[in-house]
């Protein structure tokens, strides 16, 4: 038996986190949410998301910082990561799609949109070749 796919939402608004939660509830995966980037750290640690959908203001920390280090650490950079956000600066989204980003998405969202853009980003991922290796 397969495990669920997992998706995190990061958001410092519960609403936020369960419209997404809603939006997904007719799909075959795990939601989880965390409302801070220390809550989502541990949360990333545990679970190993499969996906994980990150707001860029946070109480805590910016959502790039968490991006950064998501990209740098071998454990988490193959996983994709979906940008939520109310800006819709081209400056902002440039900036998130350079820092690693998979994919970015703007506030207020349509559910099929967001739905859409998962299942693109989880059937697009490639596994990451440092995991793994080779003997001669």
């Amino acid at each position: 038996m397969m495990n669920k796919q997992s998706v995190l939402i990061v958001d410092d608004n519960g609403f936020i986190i369960n419209l997404v939660k809603n939006a997904l509830r007719h799909t075959s995966l795990k939601t989880i949410g965390a409302s801070s980037v220390k809550n989502a750290r541990l949360m990333i640690t545990k679970l190993v998301p499969d996906i994980i959908i990150l707001d860029r203001k946070l109480p805590d920390d910016d959502g790039h910082t968490l991006l950064e280090d998501l990209r740098r650490d071998y454990r988490t950079r193959h996983i994709p990561v979906m940008m939520l956000s109310a800006e819709n600066h081209l400056d902002q989204i440039k900036a998130s799609l350079q820092l690693g980003a998979n994919d970015y998405l703007v506030k207020p969202f349509q559910n099929g949109v967001l739905v859409q853009k998962i299942d693109r980003l989880l059937k697009s991922t490639t596994p990451d070749p440092d995991q793994y290796y080779f003997i001669r």
